[in-house]
């Protein structure tokens, strides 16, 4: 169920655009920019620990929707 949907990404931490891409990579590649370090969230589910990192929010519940989650 881990699928990543691109039409949902606003592209906020972007450096650039499709019509900028090549600008900025090659400014990157010329070393006058450099890639920004972001925190993550690392979760873990029953002392099992997930692989994938969160940005800002987790969500987790139950695969059927009308069942209650607890937390």
């Amino acid at each position: 169920m881990n699928v990543f949907d691109a039409t949902r990404s606003t592209g906020y931490l972007c450096a650039g655009t499709v019509k900028k891409f090549e600008q900025v990579l090659d400014a990157f590649l010329e070393g006058q920019i450099a890639p920004s370090s972001l925190t993550r969230i690392s979760e873990s589910v029953n002392f099992k620990v997930l692989f994938a990192y969160a940005l800002n929010d987790i969500l987790i519940a139950h695969l059927c929707r009308a069942t209650d989650s607890r937390f």
